[in-house]
């Protein structure tokens, strides 16, 4: 999804009148206000003719770390939360945090990830943001106007032009499944890069820094003390405590849980922990550790849900038009196809603790199994063979869309070689951190979602992962000691070997006659996808051969075929916003 916070800042190099940053405001109030189920919205403002900062959220929201602040001439908007001691009776000021790290060359780590600083004084506008670039912020060009907006609507409307599809998005979406290179799915923005800073002004125009290669090659010199990462995922989980109702904390008999749920506990955010009973007896370990925890605690226990079938929404196009228009492509296909229908944003109320991140620490995600053997002592070539093996996995695609994507994944690996990192193990290792998390994962839009194994103390592990094998066990098992001592001598469930559930295919809740109706009528309809190939799908699902893959392929292929319909509507606000700049400029007076 693209981010739940709707803000906006801008360059222009010829001046905006006053009226012309008002009219722009109006329709993206209105724009903002049909996205969210409670349409009374508060707008903020700090605009001058060549900077500006505009924001909107609900007016209900009680969130206590605010996203928009201003006094007098300065202003700052934060996309996330960065990270501090959110439970501390002197908690950070937003707008001196901001000063601190957009003014301020300090170590871009601190203040954990996602997040992206805003930060306006007088004329001159900074922007700052976290060392993966994990937080939704994408960059648009148009001729005088440059503009980063957490949503590519927000910037098109903003500047009265029209979008398109972008291609190159969506022939990672068809072959891997995201976004490859970062490439908006509508209009021709980007996703910013980890550790951008950015100064724009009348008098400098727009000045960008790249400080990704610094911050890679200063981690393998700088691990970071298991004391300095507790006390990351200490602060990072103390932010849930900004949220009206308290949160609860996952506790499974698993490893990565287990560390989360300590570092909750111990921040003092929550006093409870919440248990899925599943067919692997993690309730047995969970009930251990709770007993062995020495302070309160609160221990949930729930059923295992069965699989749930949205068969009641039938009218499969409303699904996809509705779902569409909230996050203007940028959702996981098979999530797009099988989550419930967009409704609007709500306001937040409960932060959620999310383990993204885990696997980027542990190292290897793509290095498993017979692979590790085959690229031993390998470079560029390995890295290549790998992914060209990711792609060429999914069904009925085309040969231009997997040579695009390939071009993209090669293009990210010589960006790579030129800073240093030249083995296929930490190749491999910074493409999943620097083009898979940032574009993929669902909990880097949200700002009530808590990641701390993104916390200021394991983004530096993260990047050793890049130069180095991995050394995350023996770190994670001091971590954990740390936080709640007798969790570490408690073992680790082991799973049964009891099968979970199966899920149906999406065609076994939806009526299949209207999927195989979407796709056949619209297989000749995309770039990406080979027409035949899909029509030859259809045919092996009615002989009863359906498949995960073939899912795959018919929700990356029919979300691809549903972005014209938000397409429109945006192109409609954005007309209506250059006709009326048009009409201000014909007829000044009125």
């Amino acid at each position: 999804m693209p981010s739940n916070q709707f803000i906006l800042a801008y360059y222009s190099k010829k001046p905006l009148t006053r009226d012309s940053i008002h009219t722009r405001a109006e329709m993206l109030a209105e724009y903002t206000s049909s996205l969210h189920r409670k349409p009374s919205i508060m707008q903020s403002l700090s605009v001058g003719p060549h900077t500006g900062i505009l924001a909107w959220q609900p007016s209900e929201e009680s969130v206590g770390w605010p996203q928009f602040k201003s006094v007098d001439d300065e202003a700052v908007a934060w996309i996330g939360i960065p990270e501090h001691d959110a439970m501390s009776n002197t908690k950070p000021d937003a707008l001196a945090l901001a000063r601190e790290a957009t003014v301020v060359s300090g170590d871009p780590d601190a203040l954990g990830a996602p997040y992206a600083c805003v930060y306006r004084t007088g004329d001159v506008l900074r922007i700052v943001n976290d060392s993966l670039g994990l937080a939704r912020l994408f960059e648009f060009d148009f001729d005088d106007l440059s503009v980063w907006a957490t949503r590519p609507g927000l910037a098109h409307i903003f500047a009265g032009m029209p979008l398109e599809r972008n291609e190159e998005a969506w022939s990672g979406m068809a072959t891997l499944g995201w976004n490859v290179g970062g490439h908006t799915h509508i209009g021709a923005g980007q996703q910013m890069p980890g550790s951008i800073r950015i100064v724009a002004s009348s008098e400098l125009g727009v000045r960008r820094e790249d400080r990704y290669a610094d911050w890679i090659h200063r981690t393998p010199d700088a691990r970071s003390s298991w004391q300095a990462a507790s006390r990351g995922m200490i602060r990072t989980m103390s932010l849930g405590g900004y949220f009206p109702r308290a949160p609860i904390a996952d506790l499974s008999g698993g490893k990565d849980s287990r560390l989360l749920a300590a570092a909750a506990l111990t921040s003092g955010v929550t006093e409870t922990v919440r248990t899925v009973r599943s067919d692997h007896g993690e309730v047995e370990t969970a009930e251990k550790l709770v007993s062995a925890y020495p302070g309160k605690i609160n221990h949930l226990v729930t059923e295992v849900s069965a699989p749930k079938d949205p068969a009641e929404k039938t009218d499969l196009e409303d699904h996809l038009l509705k779902t569409m228009r909230g996050s203007e492509g940028a959702l996981v296909p098979f999530t797009a196809l099988r989550g419930p229908t967009f409704s609007g944003y709500p306001p937040l109320v409960i932060a959620r603790f999310n383990g993204h991140g885990g696997e980027a620490l542990h190292g290897g995600e793509y290095y498993k199994g017979s692979w590790a053997e085959k690229l031993a002592g390998s470079g560029t070539s390995g890295a290549v063979t790998r992914m060209d093996k990711m792609v060429a996995v999914a069904r009925a695609t085309s040969q231009e869309g997997r040579e695009r994507t390939m071009e993209t994944i090669k293009n990210r690996f010589a960006t790579g070689r030129a800073m240093g990192i030249d083995t296929a193990y930490g190749l491999l290792n910074y493409f999943y951190s620097a083009e898979r998390m940032p574009f993929w994962a669902s909990s880097s839009p949200n700002r009530s979602v808590i990641t701390p194994y993104y916390s200021s103390g394991l983004l530096k592990q993260i990047g050793r992962t890049f130069i180095q094998e991995n050394e995350f066990e023996s770190f994670y098992a001091e971590i954990l000691e740390s936080l709640i001592p007798a969790w570490a001598e408690i073992p680790f469930y082991r799973p049964a070997g009891v099968k979970r559930r199966v899920s149906k295919f999406f065609w076994e809740f939806y009526h299949w006659h209207e999927i195989k109706k979407f796709v056949l009528e619209r297989a000749d309809g995309s770039a990406n996808f080979d027409a035949e190939g899909m029509r030859n799908l259809v045919h092996e699902v009615e002989a009863g051969a359906g498949s995960k893959n073939i899912e795959a392929t018919f929700s990356r292929f029919i979300w691809e075929m549903s972005v014209n319909s938000v397409i429109e509507d945006i192109n409609r606000m954005a007309f209506s916003v250059r006709k009326r700049l048009e009409h201000a400029e014909r007829d000044p007076a009125h």
